[in-house]
């Protein structure tokens, strides 16, 4: 038996503990878990289903893919060992370095299908935010496992299937596979932090369902601005504004009286046409009766245009509101203390937003004051 067999066998009965208690919370929440909105305390528990209760099948697609690689060489299954979470088996013999290559990327390549295809599934055709969730959760489990985890394990000396996968004496081969997987963990990172990350923290997140619908809605009636507006908001708020113009324009082609809208379009702009925005921005805040998040987040994005700008004096002045409004949030914190630093000024009213910030657990804001502190001692030694 291989000789970490029994510290991953431990490992595994204490998961097969923790799956039995998952189970019961699942049986007890009957179909909230996944049919009702996805509430932190939800999301919890559909995580956990997506390791403790869906991992064991994995583990047996991926011994399988070792067992058809062996019979594919003529071979024969003579041992074997799963115990839900961990398993291997025995070939009857050694196929040779390419073959052992061979039989060890096949149950590698099992897992990083099962994690592509929940991706697939996600982002083809996605379903209520829970379920959602949960495919992403396997998809993160399965591609890290095999992409990350698993190598990391058999670098540091443990025995698995990336021992076979990259040796000297399979460099032909092993030396390709070696470049695509590092491509795949690059690809992977920049879709996490790009338009793809924020399409799917959309597609399981508490908006998606919201979002759905109001799409619904919209196929009913296109002239709902409230459903329209409720698309567009859920776009902004994960990162996608390119995707947020087109039902906001919508809206506003209905409603061109209406402020939230005119802010909403300012925001999707911001980067793409910050003159445009600066004019949607400014219209919606002259507006008295805009929400205040919105009118927050407005003064978030027209603090951004205009330090871009080099307009640092307004670009303070939108952070600071920015900030009133958005107490603990980090990027209005940081605007703040950069106008501050461009402009080269401070003074009570700044002291005042970022001391506010700090007491509701800001950390940036305490950088911001660092950074007032040495705009006052280069004003102090200036001739």
């Amino acid at each position: 038996m291989p000789t970490w067999a029994g510290v991953f066998n431990g490992i595994a009965w204490l998961y097969v503990g923790i799956a039995g208690w998952t189970v019961l919370r699942l049986l007890r929440s009957g179909r909230a878990a996944f049919d009702q909105e996805l509430t932190p305390a939800g999301r919890r528990l559909v995580g956990a289903a997506a390791f403790y209760l869906a991992t064991p099948p994995a583990v047996v697609l991926h011994e399988l893919g070792h067992c058809v690689a062996v019979w594919l060489l003529g071979g024969r299954i003579v041992g074997w060992h799963f115990l839900f979470y961990w398993g291997y088996v025995v070939p009857d013999r050694s196929f040779g370095a390419y073959g052992d290559l061979f039989v060890a990327l096949a149950g590698n390549l099992v897992t990083v299908a099962i994690g592509a295809a929940a991706l697939v599934k996600v982002f083809r055709r996605p379903g209520r935010a829970s379920w959602n969730f949960f495919l992403a959760r396997i998809a993160e489990i399965q591609l890290s496992f095999a992409l990350v985890f698993y190598p990391a394990m058999c670098l540091i000396g443990l025995p698995g299937d990336f021992q076979a996968i990259y040796r000297l004496s399979t460099a032909p081969v092993s030396a390709p596979l070696l470049a695509v997987h590092l491509a795949a963990l690059v690809l992977l990172w920049k879709a996490r932090s790009g338009r793809a990350g924020a399409t799917l923290r959309l597609l399981t997140g508490p908006l998606w369902d919201e979002v759905r619908a109001a799409r619904e809605a919209v196929a009913r009636d296109p002239g709902d601005v409230v459903s329209l507006l409720k698309i567009g908001w859920a776009h902004l708020a994960v990162g996608l504004p390119a995707q947020a113009r087109s039902p906001i324009e919508a809206a506003l082609a209905r409603r061109p009286d209406l402020p939230a809208a005119h802010a909403m379009l300012g925001q999707a702009l911001a980067t793409e046409a910050p003159d445009r925005a600066e004019v949607e921005l400014s219209r919606a805040l002259a507006c008295t009766s805009l929400d205040p998040l919105l009118a927050a987040t407005s003064h978030l994005s027209l603090a951004r245009v205009k330090l871009d700008g080099g307009e640092a004096g307004g670009a303070l002045s939108h952070a600071c509101a920015a900030l009133r409004g958005l107490p603990r949030d980090p990027e209005a914190a940081r605007l703040v203390w950069e106008a501050a630093e461009a402009a080269g000024k401070t003074g009570p009213d700044v002291q005042a937003v970022l001391d506010l910030a700090v007491t509701r657990g800001n950390a940036v804001a305490r950088r911001g004051l660092e950074a007032l502190e040495r705009i006052a001692r280069r004003q102090a030694l200036a001739p």
